[in-house]
C-alpha cells in the first residue's frame, strides 16, 4: 500500500480524494472492494473527527453517489473549487493506515 493522506480540502470538491479514487490508485483496497464506501467511512471515522479534535470544526458530510468524489462538506461553499483562499481557515490532514483500512473491512462485515 502507498501512503494515503486525506486532506480536509478533498471534502470541497468533485475532484477532491483524487476524484474519490485516491485508495485505488494508492493500492489501498483491493479490485473487488468499494474504494468509495471506504473512503466515506475513512472520512467520517477518521478524517471529521480529527478536525473537530484540532480545530474545532465539525463538517457537514453529504454522501453522494457519483463516479467522482462522494462525499463532501455542505457548509463550505465547494462547487468547482480552485483552491484560493475560500477554503478552510486551516490545515487538516490524515495518514491512512493498513490498521485503518482493516478496521473498515470489518466494520463492514459487521454492517452487512
Amino acid at each position: 500500500m502507498k501512503r494515503v493522506v486525506l486532506d480536509a480540502t478533498g471534502l470541497l470538491s468533485k475532484w477532491g480524494f483524487w476524484d474519490g479514487d485516491i485508495l485505488t490508485e494508492c493500492n489501498a483496497v483491493n479490485s473487488d472492494e468499494d474504494s468509495h464506501d471506504a473512503l466515506i467511512w475513512l472520512v467520517r471515522n477518521k478524517l471529521a473527527p480529527k478536525m473537530l479534535s484540532e480545530h474545532g470544526y465539525e463538517p457537514e458530510l453529504c454522501e453522494i453517489i457519483t463516479c467522482h468524489n462522494p462525499i463532501w462538506d455542505e457548509k463550505m461553499e465547494r462547487l468547482w473549487y480552485s483552491g484560493g483562499d475560500d477554503g478552510y481557515p486551516f490545515s487538516c490532514e490524515v495518514e491512512i493506515t493498513k490498521a485503518d483500512i482493516n478496521e473498515w473491512r470489518a466494520s463492514a462485515k459487521s454492517a452487512a
